[in-house]
């Protein structure tokens, strides 16, 4: 037999081995090792702190196992010099709080005390129970991935007991919209529902149960879940380098029914015990592998080209490297945990960051404050590298322009009346998107060209700033609704979605027609009631009893509706803005009960006779012209707003 063939047939399989391997090659290591990282954080936050935008920092990395560095820029108590200590100084770090509550409802799962987090929320909670949205029951999966439906409303700050009680419960819970039930939109609530799942389920106090299931067999010994309304011991300050020298920042407080999403203060030692854990190292027998795979398996996604949710822990793809992360963010606190499994490695930064008088708007080159997004962005960049740029063809660019709002935005009351004196803009929940040329400009920056399909991308955005003061936004993305058409926009970490709005509910179109109408009640209901003053004053004493009437049952309805129905839902006000849209409102409702005694008088005053036809043209006349007058208002204000 000839050889020949054989050896074509062992160059042609080690070719499709080498093919294969090339294929399958497992992602470049991250090196998150001691000189590695020093390399890049010693200069970047000792610029930064020279720059004074942040008073005290620490960051820990881990990697197989082990902290490979840990170290604190700045101080804690910048007043009296307080170094940062890792193992003591504790940190404030925010909304990863909520990936501590996640892994106690693992806990409860992996012992059988829950089912299924397929199961509905409300068959463990016993404090309270959840509406159904879009017609069906909210599961512990819908909470753990930000799909309960719940619309961002402000917190309460009533006074409360611990155990909360179940009317201090049902008080947190937000309203439900069935447009964002099968959405990911960033809920705080849902994780102060799991708090409440684990406390009902358990019979403990989650901070209880954190410690003794969490913090203590992971070695965490300065760690806790601060439910009290004041600074932990050994909490870190942040200050401010104002005009008159260093101001501490207010101490803001976190209800207790949402501490399960943002209470828990650690020092770096214990952050980096936790990643260590979460990466499969020590402490991780305290969960399952089916259920830490659980935790960390991607349920729930917006987009294909967004970030998807575990058990709350965000995943996503950076340069082709899976990263598993969860930012949090109080005032003056900003942190980020970030894991790259496949190298089994982690890193944990937190800040005490404030920005004083020197701050700038935000531009390449310019001094900012430093949040958790700049920090993600700092380490993708740095450890994972940039994607290289694509271009891609789009054949209808004209489909992605319109005005965009908040998916999840709160619809109380106030809420409503104060959205129609807000500027349509990105500091009020709006994202405007317009077409130049080739590309788009998308919330006043551009211009962003197509990358992919439904994905837009300004790779120069950042113009090499290391800080990135314009983080999440390199890359916009745009999702179809079942009919296929482009009516919704998210970021690269998906924590919240706009949609399109139509011209009749853009906020300033809908002002002016209120300023109009106000106008035209107003001056109407005045012209005709000094028509009848003049003319015949028995019938004016007749139709003041008639609006008098009016007025009275509408203002009884209304109060009914706010404290007996809770149909309007008034929430805590929280700026000046907010108070004056409630008088804006209520002078809307006024002039609305003014305009229908107006026109219950007129009907009445007509079927007496008391109406002529010259005084019936008469009224006409004046109401044209009050319609003229309020047009002219509107137009005035539409053009101010745009």
């Amino acid at each position: 037999m000839s050889k020949r063939p054989t050896l074509f047939a062992l160059a042609a399989s080690a070719l499709l081995a080498a093919w294969t391997l090339v294929a399958h090659a497992a992602p470049a290591r991250v090196d998150l090792s001691a000189e590695r990282v020093a390399r890049w954080a010693d200069p970047t936050f000792d610029r930064a702190y020279q720059q004074q935008r942040f008073s005290g920092l620490g960051i820990v990395a881990v990697q197989d196992g082990r902290i490979t560095f840990i170290k604190g820029y700045g101080e804690a108590d910048a007043a009296v010099h307080r170094p940062i200590d890792p193992a003591l100084t504790r940190f404030r770090v925010g909304s990863i709080s909520k990936t501590f509550t996640a892994l106690a409802i693992a806990l409860l799962l992996d012992e059988g005390a829950i089912h299924s987090l397929d199961d509905p929320a409300n068959r463990y909670l016993k404090r309270t129970q959840l509406p159904k949205v879009a017609g069906r029951d909210i599961t512990l999966w819908d909470l753990l991935t930000h799909r309960g439906g719940f619309e961002d409303q402000d917190w309460v700050f009533d006074p409360v007991s611990v155990p909360l009680t179940a009317d201090d419960v049902s008080k947190y819970v937000p309203r439900v919209q069935a447009a964002t039930a099968d959405l990911s939109e960033y809920c705080n609530a849902c994780s102060g529902l799991l708090g409440i799942v684990v406390e009902d389920v358990s019979g403990r106090l989650l901070q209880d149960f954190l410690a003794e299931r969490v913090f203590r067999p992971l070695g965490m010994t300065n760690a806790l879940l601060n439910t009290s309304r004041s600074p932990s011991v050994g909490v870190g300050f942040p200050y401010l380098h104002g005009s008159a020298g260093l101001e501490r920042l207010p101490y803001m407080v976190i209800p207790e029914f949402i501490a399960p999403a943002g209470s828990v203060d650690a020092s770096l030692r214990d952050m980096g015990a936790y990643l260590i854990a979460n990466l499969g190292g020590a402490g991780a027998s305290i969960l399952s592998q089916r259920a830490r795979s659980t935790m960390f398996t991607a349920h729930a996604r917006n987009h294909p080209a967004v970030s998807a949710y575990g058990m709350v822990w965000m995943i996503h793809q950076w340069n082709d490297v899976t990263v598993i992360e969860h930012g949090g963010a109080i005032d003056g606190y900003h942190s980020i945990a970030a894991m790259f499994p496949d190298s089994n490695a982690g890193l944990f930064i937190s800040c005490f960051c404030a920005l004083g008088s020197h701050a700038a708007p935000p531009k390449p080159g310019a001094v900012f404050d430093i949040t958790g997004f700049n920090f993600r962005e700092m380490i993708y960049r740095e450890f994972l590298g940039v994607a290289p740029v694509t271009t891609f063809t789009v054949p209808q660019l004209d489909e992605y322009v319109g005005l965009f709002e908040a998916d999840a935005a709160d619809t109380t009351f106030p809420r409503r009346i104060a959205r129609l004196f807000r500027p349509v803009g990105p500091a009020s929940g709006f994202l405007q998107v317009t077409r130049t040329s080739d590309t788009l400009t998308i919330g006043g920056h551009g211009p962003y060209r197509a990358s992919a399909a439904d994905v837009f991308r300004m790779p120069d955005l950042n113009q090499g700033d290391v800080y990135v003061p314009y983080p999440n936004r390199e890359h916009i993305i745009f999702m179809r609704d079942a009919k296929g058409s482009a009516d919704r926009v998210t970021l690269p970490l998906s924590l919240r979605t706009v949609h399109r709005i139509r011209a009749f509910e853009r906020p300033d179109i809908l002002l002016a027609i209120y300023v109009a109408a106000v106008f035209v009640a107003a001056l109407g209901a005045l012209t005709f009631f000094w028509r009848l003053a003049a003319d015949s004053p028995s019938a004016l004493l007749k139709g003041l009893l008639w609006l008098n009437a009016a007025c009275t049952a509408g203002s009884a309805l209304l109060c009914a509706a706010i404290f007996r129905w809770r149909w309007l839902q008034f929430a805590p006000l929280t700026d000046a803005q907010d108070h004056l849209a409630l008088l804006v409102g209520a002078a809307l409702a006024l002039s609305g009960f003014v305009a229908l005694g107006a026109a219950a008088t007129a009907a009445s005053l007509w079927r007496s006779g008391a109406l002529t036809p010259g005084r019936t043209r008469r009224w006409a006349q004046l109401q044209a012209t009050a319609a003229a007058l309020g047009g002219i208002v509107a137009a005035v204000l539409l053009v101010s707003q745009a």
